[in-house]
C-alpha cells in the first residue's frame, strides 16, 4: 500500500513537474518581492532625514572651512609685535598738538604689515591710546599699501567701527589689563566687519590694538565658492551635487549659488522655498547663515522617486527572472516530454520489426520444412513474405531518411516525373499489404495528363505509402481508403482518406511533429514509430510543397500532399481537369 502510494506521488509529480518547479521557485520569489518592497518602503522613511542629515554636515564642513581660514591667516596677520611700537611704560602716548608722537610712534608697524598676504583683508590697522594734555583718546592708523607707511585716514568708511570697535580695548591699556592675545571678529556693522587682536608686552599687558578690515567681496566671490566646491563631493552623493546653497544675512535672503560655486539669479518665489538643512556662520560672519535644497526635487521628492524606480527595477528583474525559469522548466519539460516519447519509440520501433520478423520467419520455416505442397500456398507465403519484407523495409526506411533529414545529409534526387506514375507505382508495390489486411481501396485520377512535377519519385512515394500505411493502422473496422489524384493553381495534389478513427481538431498541427502521439482513443493505442507524418512533411516541404489534413473524431481523416506544378495553368484549366472524367478502380481484398 505505502509503495502503491509513494508510486502514485511520484507519478503526479512526474506529470506536473513544470507547476511544481514553477511554484517552487515563484513562491520565494513573492516572498523576496515582499521582503524587497518592505526594505525600500523603510528606506523611502528614513532617506530624507538621512540626506538632510548629509546636507547639514556639508554646510558645517563649508562654514569650517572658511573659518578656519580667516581664523588662522588673522592670527598671523595681526600678530604685531609690541616693540615695534615706540610705547612708554604705561603704554599711552602722551601726543602733542600736531599728534606726530602717536605718529612717529606706529611708524615701523608698517615693516610688518607689508609683510603680510592675507587677500581676505582689505585694509590693515593698529589703534593706540593717547592723552593729549590731559585729554584721553585713541588714534587710529591705517596701513597704506602704496606708500607702505602708517597713515591717518579720517574719511575712511571703517573709521567709526574701527573707534567703536576698539573702544573698549583702550580701557584695558590705561589700566594697563592682561588680556588674551587672540583674533575676535567684531560684525556690528555689517558693510565693515572687522578683526581686531590685542598687542601685548612681555608682561602680558594690552598696549595696543592690531586688526583688518574684511574684503566682502572676496569671501563672496572667492572664499565661500571655494569651501563649497570643496567639501560637495565629499559629502553629498552625485545625484546631490547640483544643489542651490543660499546665503542669508539676518534673516533676509542676499545671495545664492550652484554646486560648483557660482552665482544663481533666483526670483522671489525660488527664494521662499522651503532649504532642507540650515548652518549658522561662524567668526566674522555670525549674523549670517547657510541654507541648502535640492535645485528641482525636495528630499522628500527624490526619496519616493527613488523608491518607484528602485520598486520598478527590481519587479522587472523578477519578470524577466520569473520568465527565464519559466522557459527553463517548459524546456526541461519538453525535454522530458522528448525523452518519454523516445523510449515510446524504441518500444514501438522494437513492435515494428518483431512483427513482420517473426511473420517472414515463420512462413519461412513452414517452406523450409516442405509442409507448404501446394503451388498456390507457396506463391501466398511468398506475397506474405515478401509483403512483411517491405513493411520491414519501410521501418528502417523511414528512421533513416528521417535521421539523414534532422542531420540535414539527406539528398533528393530531383527530377521532372509524370505525378501519376509516380503514384501508379506505389499503389501497385503496395496491394498485397491491403489485400493481407482486408482493405478496398478505391483510386481516382484525372484522365487527362497532368502538368510535370519535378521531384523525387523515392522519397514522394515513400511518403504516399506512409499516409497509406497510417490509413490502415486508424481505420479500425471501416476498411476502406480512398486515394485521388488531382490538380489546383499552381499545384498536383493526392489525397489518402479513410473512414477511422479521426482525430480532434487541436492535434491536426501536433502530429507532424516527431515522436507524437495523441493522447486518448484508439489513435494513442496503435503501434507505431512516431516518425511517418513528421517524415511526409520534411519531404513535402523539401519539395516546396504542404501538407493539410481534414480529420473530425469518428469521421476518418483525409491526408493531402499538394506538390508545386512544373508548368503551372491557369484556374480555367485547372477547373476543367478536375471535371472532366478521369481514371477509376476498386480494388477489393
Amino acid at each position: 500500500m505505502e509503495e502503491t502510494a509513494i508510486t502514485r506521488i511520484r507519478a503526479f509529480l512526474k506529470r506536473r513537474a513544470f507547476a511544481v518547479g514553477g511554484l517552487a521557485v515563484i513562491i520565494p520569489l513573492l516572498v523576496i518581492i515582499f521582503l524587497q518592497y518592505r526594505a525600500l518602503t523603510t528606506l523611502n522613511q528614513t532617506l530624507p532625514a538621512y540626506r538632510k542629515q548629509l546636507m547639514r554636515q556639508y554646510l558645517m564642513s563649508v562654514v569650517e572651512d572658511f573659518s578656519r581660514l580667516y581664523s588662522k591667516n588673522s592670527e598671523q596677520a595681526l600678530a604685531v609685535p609690541a616693540s615695534s611700537i615706540d610705547l612708554p611704560k604705561n603704554g599711552v602716548i602722551e601726543d602733542d598738538d600736531e599728534r606726530d608722537v602717536s605718529q612717529n610712534a606706529v611708524t615701523r608697524v608698517a615693516d610688518h604689515f607689508k609683510q603680510q598676504d592675507f587677500k581676505g583683508a582689505k585694509r590693515y590697522f593698529v589703534v593706540v591710546a593717547t592723552d593729549n594734555n590731559g585729554v584721553e583718546g585713541s588714534e587710529v592708523f591705517f596701513y597704506d599699501p602704496k606708500s607702505q607707511t602708517m597713515i591717518r585716514d579720517s574719511k575712511a568708511p571703517e573709521l567709526k567701527a574701527v573707534n567703536v570697535a576698539c573702544a573698549s580695548y583702550m580701557i584695558y591699556v590705561r589700566e594697563g589689563t592682561s588680556v588674551v592675545p587672540s583674533a575676535t571678529p567684531v560684525d556690528r556693522d555689517l558693510r565693515n566687519r572687522l578683526i581686531v587682536k590685542p598687542v601685548i608686552n612681555e608682561w602680558k599687558k594690552i598696549v595696543a590694538v592690531a586688526g583688518l578690515v574684511v574684503d566682502q567681496e572676496f569671501f563672496l566671490d572667492t572664499v565661500l565658492p571655494a569651501a563649497i566646491r570643496k567639501s560637495l563631493p565629499e559629502f553629498l552623493p552625485t545625484e546631490d551635487q547640483d544643489p542651490i546653497i543660499s546665503l542669508y544675512v539676518r534673516g533676509m535672503f542676499y545671495l545664492a549659488y550652484d554646486g560648483k560655486g557660482n552665482l544663481l539669479k533666483l526670483s522671489e518665489s525660488e527664494q521662499k522655498v522651503e532649504p532642507e538643512a540650515y548652518q549658522p556662520l561662524t567668526f566674522v560672519f555670525s549674523n549670517s547663515s547657510l541654507t541648502i535644497r535640492l535645485k528641482n526635487l525636495t528630499v522628500e521628492q527624490w526619496a519616493r522617486r527613488n523608491f518607484t524606480i528602485n520598486l520598478s527595477l527590481w519587479v522587472l528583474m523578477t519578470l524577466f527572472l520569473i520568465a527565464a525559469i519559466t522557459l527553463m522548466l517548459r524546456t526541461a519539460s519538453r525535454e522530458m516530454k522528448l525523452t518519454q516519447m523516445k523510449a515510446d519509440f524504441v518500444s514501438n520501433v522494437s513492435h515494428e520489426l518483431r512483427t513482420p520478423l517473426a511473420s517472414i520467419r515463420v512462413l519461412a520455416e513452414l517452406l523450409n520444412l516442405g509442409r507448404i505442397n501446394q503451388p498456390d500456398r507457396v506463391r501466398e507465403y511468398g506475397a506474405y513474405i515478401e509483403s512483411e519484407g517491405r513493411r520491414l523495409t519501410q521501418v528502417i526506411n523511414n528512421i533513416l531518411d528521417f535521421s539523414k533529414i534532422e542531420s540535414g545529409r539527406k539528398l533528393f534526387q530531383f527530377e521532372s516525373c509524370d505525378f501519376k506514375e509516380v503514384v501508379n507505382g506505389t499503389l501497385e508495390a503496395f496491394t498485397v499489404h491491403l489485400k493481407q489486411n482486408g482493405f478496398t481501396l478505391s483510386y481516382e485520377a484525372p484522365q487527362n495528363s497532368l502538368p510535370k512535377v519535378v521531384l523525387d519519385p523515392d522519397a514522394i512515394a515513400l511518403a504516399l505509402t506512409n499516409l497509406l500505411d497510417n490509413a490502415i493502422k486508424y481505420s479500425g473496422d471501416e476498411k476502406e481508403i480512398a486515394v485521388r489524384i488531382s490538380q489546383s493553381i499552381g499545384f498536383v495534389t493526392v489525397s489518402v482518406a479513410d473512414r477511422g478513427v479521426g482525430i480532434a481538431a487541436e492535434e491536426h498541427e501536433k502530429i507532424f511533429d516527431k515522436f507524437y502521439r495523441v493522447s486518448t482513443g484508439l489513435v494513442h493505442d496503435v503501434k507505431g514509430s512516431g516518425l511517418g507524418l513528421s517524415l511526409v512533411k520534411h519531404i513535402v516541404l523539401a519539395h516546396h510543397g504542404k501538407i493539410t489534413v481534414q480529420s473530425k473524431p469518428g469521421e476518418g481523416s483525409v491526408f493531402t500532399m499538394h506538390l508545386p506544378a512544373e508548368d503551372q495553368k491557369s484556374e480555367q484549366q485547372a477547373d476543367r481537369a478536375g471535371s472532366e472524367g478521369g481514371l477509376s478502380y476498386k480494388l477489393t481484398g
